[in-house]
């Protein structure tokens, strides 16, 4: 994954990082992931995780089908805001 993390940061990628649980960030991800908001996607709480990723898809610029947009936007879900988590 660090390899391809590397090269995508390279190439101007947009990097989408998603939490599936709580590990933490190798030190070798840590500069292509700096400042990257991440999509929180945990146990028993999988509908908010997935209603968060299409969100943060649609605001990456990718093509998101209207009935999943329409029903993001009514699930609040898991788009880490706190700085601890930023990446």
């Amino acid at each position: 994954v660090v390899k391809e993390l590397a090269l995508a940061s390279e190439r101007r990628k947009k990097i989408l990082p998603v939490c599936l649980d709580s590990s933490g960030i190798p030190k070798s991800m840590e500069y292509q992931l700096a400042g990257i908001q991440r999509v929180e996607y945990v146990e028993r709480e999988e509908e908010r995780g997935l209603q968060a990723m299409i969100r943060s898809l649609g605001k990456l610029g990718v093509t998101v089908c209207e009935e999943a947009s329409q029903e993001a936007a009514k699930t609040p879900g898991f788009i880490s805001h706190d700085p601890s988590h930023h990446i």
